[in-house]
C-alpha cells in the first residue's frame, strides 16, 4: 500500500511539470503554469535571432554572410573590391574620354571661328579692294597721290598728280582742290577739274600744276557731284 502511494505521488508530480489540468491525484483539481526563458543573440551586423539559429560563425539568418565559410566571405569581399576598382577605373576613363572630347570640340569650334573670321576678313578685303591704298574722304570718294605720271608741257614748274576713285561715281562734275606750300606758307591754290564726271569704281588722274615758289602740296579735297 505505501509503494502504491509513492508511485501515485511521482506520477502526479510528472504531470504537473508539463502544465496539464489534473483531475484526481488525491482528489484535487489544479492548473500549473511554467515559464521557460528564451535566449537571443545579436551578431556583428546587428541582426537578432535565437542562439539555436546561429551558424558556426555566430551569424543570424538575416546576416548576408549567413552559412558561408571564411573562404567564401573573403572571396566575395575580394570580388566586390575588384568590382568597385574596375568601376572606378571605368568611370575615370569615361571622364577622361569626355574631357578629351570636350577639348576636341572646343578646338574645333575655335578653328571654325578662326576660319569664319578669316573668311569674313577676306570677303571685306575683296569688297574693299577697289579702293585699297587710297585715302578715304567720305563714303563715296577716295583719292591718292600718283607719282608715275608726267606733267603737261605748260607745267614749267612741275606738278602733282592725284588719282580719284569713287564707290557710286560723280555723275556730272569732279574737281580736285589743294594748297601749294613753301615751307609752312601757302603760296598758291591748286585746282584741276572736269565737267563730265566719272563712273563708279573708275580711277581718274588729275594734275595740279605748281607755281614757281611751290615745294609741296597738301590739303587735298575732292568735289563730286
Amino acid at each position: 500500500m505505501r509503494r502504491a502511494l509513492v508511485t501515485r505521488s511521482i506520477l502526479c508530480s510528472g504531470l504537473l511539470a508539463v502544465s496539464l489540468l489534473l483531475d484526481g491525484c488525491g482528489g484535487t483539481k489544479e492548473t500549473v503554469t511554467t515559464t521557460v526563458a528564451v535566449s537571443h543573440w545579436k551578431d556583428a551586423q546587428g541582426n537578432t535571432c535565437l542562439k539555436s539559429r546561429r551558424d558556426s560563425a555566430l551569424r543570424c539568418p538575416a546576416n548576408a554572410d549567413f552559412g558561408k565559410t571564411k573562404a567564401q566571405v573573403h572571396a566575395e569581399a575580394v570580388a566586390k573590391a575588384k568590382a568597385v576598382r574596375v568601376a572606378r577605373i571605368a568611370a575615370q576613363r569615361t571622364a577622361a574620354a569626355r574631357a578629351a572630347a570636350a577639348q576636341r570640340a572646343a578646338a574645333a569650334r575655335a578653328a571654325a571661328a578662326q576660319r569664319a573670321a578669316a573668311a569674313e576678313a577676306a570677303r571685306i578685303a575683296a569688297a574693299n579692294a577697289w579702293h585699297a591704298g587710297y585715302y578715304q574722304q567720305d563714303a563715296n570718294v577716295y583719292w591718292r597721290w600718283d607719282n608715275g605720271a608726267s606733267c603737261q608741257d605748260f607745267a614749267q614748274s612741275g606738278c602733282w598728280h592725284v588719282e580719284v576713285i569713287t564707290r557710286d561715281g560723280c555723275p556730272t562734275y569732279v574737281a580736285v582742290n589743294a594748297n601749294e606750300y613753301s615751307g609752312a606758307t601757302i603760296v598758291n591754290a591748286l585746282l584741276d577739274n572736269q565737267g563730265y564726271g566719272i563712273p563708279p569704281r573708275t580711277p581718274r588722274i588729275f594734275e595740279l600744276d605748281a607755281d614757281q615758289a611751290g615745294i609741296t602740296a597738301g590739303d587735298v579735297t575732292v568735289d563730286c557731284s
